[in-house]
């Protein structure tokens, strides 16, 4: 994880902070992880670093996000104006179906993806970051074969990513390895979830509410 190369290894955990609204009215995700990014770059002094920590934001009716730091610079944070609580992550796992704060929540359970090979050649990635790159995204996954193609969804109008994309590979060999592989993997400071891509997918909206139905 990114936030690791910041602090000594094992100094870091994980933790949920509690913000309150914006005082600018923010329209859509994108406004409110740069907002959340500016709030912990007032403890780190770096908003490439602050992304990095980051690795779920609450967006909705409530405000907030999680983010691995160390013990000083949490207490640091909770003395940041707008900052309303910060305690430890306790849901966190390594484990991604056991974690209910980030996007691993929209896995489907009824599916073991560690020993099931998939008949597909394509993936689908859910829970990127808003600063993942196409570019990015394909250096994490091409260790495990070919890719044909690496798509990333951007929004028409504002032109950022909406915290997903598409994978293709030349082999289906290839497509299980990185799905049994980079599934829950954090890029960018994100936790990410990788499925198998249906010919119509649902759709995604990056934040705590995910899936649209």
């Amino acid at each position: 994880m990114g936030s690791s190369l910041l602090f000594p290894i094992g100094t870091s955990k994980r933790w949920c902070v509690r913000t309150s609204r914006p005082a600018v009215e923010v329209s859509g995700k994108a406004p409110l992880v740069d907002y959340y990014v500016q709030i912990l770059a007032e403890v780190l002094r770096n908003e490439k670093d602050a992304q990095m920590c980051l690795y779920h934001v609450l967006w909705g009716s409530e405000y907030g996000f999680c983010c691995e730091l160390d013990e000083e610079c949490a207490q640091e944070l909770a003395a940041v104006p707008g900052v309303l609580s910060v305690h430890p992550d306790d849901e966190f796992v390594s484990d991604k179906e056991d974690y209910k704060g980030g996007s691993s929540k929209y896995i489907d359970d009824s599916k073991d993806s560690s020993t099931s090979n998939v008949k597909t050649k394509k993936l689908f990635v859910t829970g990127l970051s808003f600063y993942t790159s196409e570019k990015t995204l394909r250096a994490a996954f091409e260790g495990y074969g070919k890719l044909v193609e690496v798509k990333i969804i951007v929004d028409k109008i504002s032109k950022r990513s909406k915290g997903y994309g598409f994978l293709e590979y030349t082999t289906e060999e290839a497509a299980t390895a990185a799905l049994n592989q980079m599934n829950g993997k954090i890029i960018n400071g994100w936790m990410i979830t990788v499925d198998v891509a249906k010919k119509n997918p649902p759709k995604y909206n990056r934040g705590s509410s995910g899936l649209i139905s």
